[in-house]
């Protein structure tokens, strides 16, 4: 049955994937997506040919490439550098942050998120791929975290972009990450970032509560 509405993967090559791509960017009725969207849904289809070829179903990966055009932009477009001066001071940090939690479950899980990367120094996709056999919890003074994992695509846990390490973090991000783990019932391995669905924590509703 599903032969009947489906190409077989060996019958994909540039020009059917041409068209794939070209129509992943629009919606039900023709119109035009956001690009997040049309990019999410390139960059899953995109990640299924290469699966194909990783399994050796496929010889190589028929998806066309990037146009050169693109790819010049990009290579010459500006690039803004981030004007420190302009970024909060260690006191006005530490307010924001504790001023994000509220009668809202979900701002204790984005306010301990931005604590681990204002004190820890840790990227956004390395922060929601902690789990707790990571952090290290010490009986006074400062603690570590090992930064072992990252996410790489859709909760994919690859190696963190600088590689794995370790990182000394404060006692006031320790008080707060101890608080955190006595409330919360993770097994060892569990990621401690997740929604109520067990999903990751969504940027929008995480700059929303920033």
């Amino acid at each position: 049955m599903v032969g009947s509405v489906s190409l077989p993967l060996q019958d994909l090559d540039r020009s059917t994937l041409a068209e794939v791509d070209r129509l992943l960017g629009l919606g039900d009725s023709g119109q035009q997506l956001a690009a997040s969207s049309s990019g999410r849904f390139r960059k899953v289809a995109r990640s299924c040919i290469r699966r194909a070829v990783d399994l050796e179903i496929l010889a190589t990966d028929p998806w066309p490439p990037a146009p050169k055009g693109r790819a010049r932009r990009k290579s010459t477009r500006v690039k803004k550098s981030i004007d420190v001066r302009s970024l909060p001071g260690p006191a006005t940090m530490a307010l924001a942050i504790d001023a994000m939690a509220s009668h809202q479950p979900a701002s204790r899980t984005y306010q301990l998120m931005t604590a681990v990367m204002y004190y820890g120094g840790l990227r956004p996709s390395e922060t929601v791929m902690l789990r707790p056999h990571a952090l290290h919890p010490p009986t006074e003074g400062w603690g570590r975290i090992d930064v072992l994992e990252a996410d790489i695509s859709f909760d994919e846990p690859g190696e963190p972009k600088t590689g794995e390490r370790s990182v000394p973090i404060p006692p006031v991000l320790v008080a707060m990450r101890r608080s955190w783990l006595a409330s919360h019932d993770f097994p060892k391995d569990e990621l401690i970032f997740r929604k109520r669905t067990g999903r990751q924590p969504h940027p929008s509703n995480w700059a929303r509560c920033w």
